[in-house]
């Protein structure tokens, strides 16, 4: 089983078919024991690990048909990093609601731009208006979520486009799934926590959303009533109470010119397909 899905506090396992919506799945709940064949045989649903608290995390997707090819593309990364003069990658913005991440990713987006680097923001408020919409804010709809962001981050980094993803994402293993598909697939990734303290996302509660949360008015809103876990190693800690938004943003476009920088190139390319 996948490192990332064995958390400290496994309680059992669920799995769930892909035909039932998992924010109204009617699980069945399984023992937590090596032996068990649920943990390693062959399902075509989702496969969720219960932890304590009730949260879930998820093992992954089964594909639903063995038929499938993946098709190469005649245009290499390196190909792409030699048009935009920069390879792709993820730079993801992980913290509380009103942290400040979507304002440091919308600067960090501009300053980019200014320089010539194609660069597109994956915003979570956004994205849920679309791809996301039928998404709730329950656990295991968080993790969906997380989950689609991810992929579609790494589509664009694969493009050779800098995707700034920028969501609450409050799962740590969530976001360890996303690095590590990235890293499987050799897209470099970097986590940047905007640590910004409870009570002054909860002083600035520009849309107050804090102040109906603590009314009972919204459920599953993290730093409440829902948890919030911290990054235990990012590549870059953006302390808000602590420095200025200059300094943070300074500190961006330091993490992300040093990854561009070290993006492989190559000089000799392939003639590729014959069109």
């Amino acid at each position: 089983m996948n490192r990332l899905w064995q958390p400290e506090n496994v309680t059992g396992v669920i799995v769930v078919p892909l035909s039932t919506g998992l924010s109204r799945a009617r699980a069945t709940r399984v023992s937590k024991t090596s032996r068990d064949p649920a943990w390693t045989a062959p399902v075509t649903g989702q496969i969720l690990i219960a932890g304590s608290g009730g949260h879930l995390y998820r093992r992954g997707m089964e594909l639903m048909s063995k038929n499938l090819t993946r098709t190469a593309s005649p245009v290499t990364a390196e190909s792409r990093a030699e048009l935009l003069l920069h390879g792709g990658l993820i730079l993801w913005l992980t913290g509380l609601s009103g942290a400040g991440k979507s304002t440091y990713a919308a600067h960090l987006q501009y300053q980019l731009h200014l320089r010539g680097m194609a660069a597109v923001v994956l915003d979570g408020d956004n994205l849920r208006h679309g791809l996301c919409s039928n998404l709730s804010f329950s656990p295991e709809d968080r993790s969906e979520n997380v989950r689609r962001i991810g992929e579609v981050g790494k589509l664009m980094a694969e493009a050779g486009l800098i995707a700034i993803c920028s969501l609450i994402s409050p799962y740590r293993a969530d976001r360890d799934r996303v690095r590590e598909i990235c890293r499987r697939d050799g897209i470099p990734f970097a986590e940047i926590f905007v640590n910004t303290p409870l009570a002054v996302c909860e002083e600035r509660d520009p849309r107050g959303l804090y102040k109906r949360a603590r009314a009972g008015e919204i459920k599953d809103f993290t730093g409440v009533n829902a948890p919030y876990e911290a990054p235990a190693s990012p590549e870059l800690e953006i302390r808000t109470a602590e420095g200025s938004m200059e300094d943070g943003l300074a500190a961006l476009m330091d993490l992300t010119t040093g990854l561009v920088r070290n993006f492989p190139r190559q000089s000799d390319f392939s003639p590729g397909f014959g069109i």
